[in-house]
């Protein structure tokens, strides 16, 4: 009786102890993942956008809206005067700590969908890359400020963009 008794003490003893770390330090359940920081990073893209490095010939805007906990769908669009230039849909999905950013116009790749996976970046930088296809191969987004520098590229050519908030007073006036 004495020795069941004493074994019940001991398996209730490490039945309620704890499972922190002898040392205290975070457990790897309590850190972010790559994955979670870089999504983090995309929520800086929501809104609606134009950029500010046009000539006054053209005028470049995106939009981007937060669909679901991981999905964000946009689109960008060209106007010259009063006329659409150039449209074309965006999203941004994530599946586990893979993240790709999506392009599709209608009038290139047979319309179908042309996906870049994100690279690993800092703080204020989103980088996309697709090396197989002929251009773009390279979408980057920088922060600066409440704007997003853009640069899309591939080996040879490229062109850049300078994103800030689209506001009513800027849709009034265009």
């Amino acid at each position: 009786m004495k020795t069941s008794t004493l074994l019940l003490w001991s398996c209730l003893a490490v039945a309620c102890g704890t499972s922190e770390p002898a040392d205290n330090t975070p457990s790897e359940l309590s850190k972010p993942s790559a994955g979670d920081l870089q999504w983090t990073r995309i929520a800086g893209l929501q809104g609606r956008w134009v950029n500010d490095l046009d000539t006054g010939r053209t005028l470049t805007y995106e939009e981007w809206t937060r669909r679901d906990s991981v999905y964000w769908s946009g689109w960008g669009y060209v106007l010259a005067g009063a006329d659409t230039v150039s449209i074309e849909e965006l999203r941004i999905v994530r599946k586990g700590d893979l993240v790709a950013y999506g392009a599709k116009l209608s009038t290139q790749n047979g319309g179908d969908w042309v996906d870049f996976t994100q690279e690993q970046t800092g703080a204020d930088t989103l980088l996309f890359s697709n090396t197989a296809h002929d251009f773009p191969q390279r979408i980057q987004y920088v922060k600066q400020g409440s704007a997003w520098h853009a640069s899309v590229s591939n080996a040879t050519e490229g062109f850049e963009l300078h994103f800030v908030p689209r506001t009513d007073a800027m849709n009034a006036a265009r």
